[in-house]
């Protein structure tokens, strides 16, 4: 065997040194892995695929793992003491009212066009921050919203001046997050739906209507994708008032696919929309749907994140699902890199990772640690990024 049994650490050593870790501290650290990409130059070296008009994406998404039927760490007398256990009451009022726990995360991920997102910090909700005798889409929207006003100035801070586009769904469609936006520097494209800021519908509905915006504040193109024809229409409002001394702008986007249904969104923008840049724009607002696939990936592609690792321990638990998290940085980083894509073939990104464990495990380390690249002060790695 490649590394033996008796050379592993019992599994108690490990945690026993793994609780005393500070979770901050840990959470420090998948910063500095961005912060290292940064002085490594990698997403300036690759400034025209990864940072579209020149900003870095940032998104910020609920996560919900864990799901408890009776408390799964207990104090004497039986009272759950785990921080972090966000109760669920259902069948309220009934015979067959039932108290189920569930761990809430909330993640703040850099979204980079070809599909890279990687995860600078994770926000643990706590039952005392939240108001938890709320519904499950109630619930999950408070814990965004209070992740996001406590979380950003962070960020802020600790990157005080790249350029930073906030990617937001329709809950932070709102002028306390327009607000806060303004104050830390950041630019954002936020979705707006039909019960999200009416106001700023009503006049953009009424501004459409007439001849100027009809001539001059819309356009539109056709393109050939293989066998499909799409076709997209851009319509788009300035200084739109929100109160408060608050403006935005807003951009209108359809998409229509072989003359289906079409899909329509719209975004408030920080920043003024003119014919030149709306389609930009529109590419940049989508980027978000990338973010939804990485808890996808943590759930269902090998990270294991439904197991919780150390059950009995919260603080034990939380820093095991941290070094997740910084897992899924560092794979994500290498399964960008050209070596990867080359060797992983034809295999699913999960079965790539299980043969690369294998061989280590089964490839005694004498013979790894004397391969070529190992024996080399620095490896470089050449990037691949589709954005196709």
């Amino acid at each position: 065997m490649g590394i033996e049994a008796k050379s592993l650490p019992h599994k108690n050593t490990v945690d026993g040194y793994l609780s005393q870790l500070d979770f901050e501290q840990v959470n420090d650290f998948l910063l500095k892995l961005f912060e290292f990409c940064q002085e490594s130059k990698l997403f300036y070296n690759h400034a025209e695929t990864l940072l579209p008009n020149n900003f870095f994406h940032l998104g910020v998404d609920g996560f919900w793992v864990h799901h408890y039927v009776k408390p799964h760490a207990t104090e004497l007398g039986g009272w759950n003491n785990c921080p972090y256990c966000l109760p669920r009451v259902h069948n309220r009022g009934t015979p067959e009212e039932k108290t189920t726990w569930v761990h809430v995360f909330v993640t703040f991920v850099m979204i980079f066009p070809g599909g890279m997102k990687l995860p600078i910090y994770v926000h643990p909700l706590k039952a005392t921050q939240v108001n938890t005798g709320q519904s499950d889409d109630k619930l999950k929207q408070e814990c965004e919203l209070i992740a996001a006003h406590l979380v950003l100035p962070k960020i802020r801070k600790w990157l005080p001046k790249i350029p930073l586009t906030f990617l937001g769904d329709s809950l932070y469609a709102n002028r306390p997050m327009i607000k806060l936006c303004e104050e830390l520097r950041l630019d954002y494209l936020i979705v707006r739906k039909q019960e999200s800021l009416a106001s700023v519908g009503r006049e953009c509905d009424e501004l459409a209507c007439t001849q100027l915006y009809i001539k001059n504040y819309r356009t539109s193109e056709v393109e050939k994708i293989g066998r499909d024809t799409v076709q997209r229409q851009y319509q788009w409002f300035n200084k739109i008032f929100l109160g408060e001394d608050l403006y935005t702008n807003v951009l209108r986007f359809s998409e229509t696919v072989n003359s289906t249904s079409p899909y329509n969104n719209e975004w408030l923008c920080s920043r003024s929309i003119h014919a030149a840049n709306c389609r930009p724009m529109a590419k940049r607002g989508r980027l978000r749907w990338n973010q939804e696939d990485l808890h996808n990936t943590l759930k269902n592609r090998g990270f294991a994140a439904e197991h919780d690792y150390a059950r009995a321990n919260p603080h034990l638990w939380l820093i095991w699902k941290l070094l997740m998290f910084i897992a899924f940085f560092i794979f994500e980083l290498f399964s960008h890199t050209l070596a990867a894509i080359q060797a992983k073939g034809s295999r699913s990104w999960t079965r790539f990772a299980m043969s690369l464990l294998e061989q280590l495990v089964n490839i005694p380390w004498s013979l790894i640690s004397s391969s070529t690249s190992l024996q080399k002060s620095r490896i470089q790695f050449r990037y691949l990024f589709d954005t196709s």
